[in-house]
């Protein structure tokens, strides 16, 4: 998430918002790993896609866990 997101930022996330909608930035688990990238929808299901050009998009496993977490509403730099 790199041009967004730094690393050390803090995440604001509105936890009531856990239904994907298209493009825009989630917090979410997968495969027991704790994301934070925008997921857009797609007709073969959910890809999650990094600002940050060095990693590529993937689509999201139907056979993993997946839970989405909440919706990333903005981020705090530290001082």
């Amino acid at each position: 998430m790199a041009d967004k997101i730094e690393s050390g930022d803090a995440l604001i996330v509105d936890e009531s918002k856990n239904y994907i909608n298209n493009g825009k930035v989630y917090a979410f688990v997968y495969d027991s790993e704790l994301f934070c990238k925008q997921l857009k929808k797609t007709a073969d299901g959910i890809t999650a896609v990094s600002f940050n050009k060095e990693y590529e998009p993937f689509e999201i496993d139907k056979t993993k866990q997946f839970a989405v977490v909440g919706q990333v509403i903005g981020a705090m730099k530290r001082i």
